[in-house]
């Protein structure tokens, strides 16, 4: 959330002084640390099959579907409030992650 929060604020960010992560490293640094936070949330529940948990691996990677479209209408938007819509779908990508790697954790294999 916060690096979406980040992105949206860039301009105004960088204008008033404020040294974000995104600010420091640019725009296009910002855009894909957004994508390879999702991707390495999802590959990160990897673990969890050493652990037993088989569902609780690969459901996760569900969540790749939505954090990639949400990503690419991110790019699309680029700047402005209308990318206030993308902390709205991350929120909800959040939600399904969540909801995902709790129902792996009830399935029994």
């Amino acid at each position: 959330m916060l690096v979406v929060n980040n992105y949206r604020d860039r301009e105004a960010d960088a204008r008033s002084g404020k040294r974000t992560v995104i600010v420091r490293f640019g725009e296009k640094f910002g855009r894909y640390l957004y994508l390879m936070l999702g991707v390495a949330a999802s590959l990160l529940c990897f673990w969890f099959f050493f652990e037993g948990h088989l569902f609780a691996a690969l459901l996760p990677l569900l969540y790749l579907i939505p954090h990639v479209l949400t990503w690419r209408r991110m790019v699309q938007i680029h700047s402005g409030k209308k990318l206030n819509s993308i902390l709205g779908e991350t929120s909800r990508n959040m939600l399904l992650m969540g909801i995902l790697l709790s129902i792996g954790f009830l399935i029994r294999h």
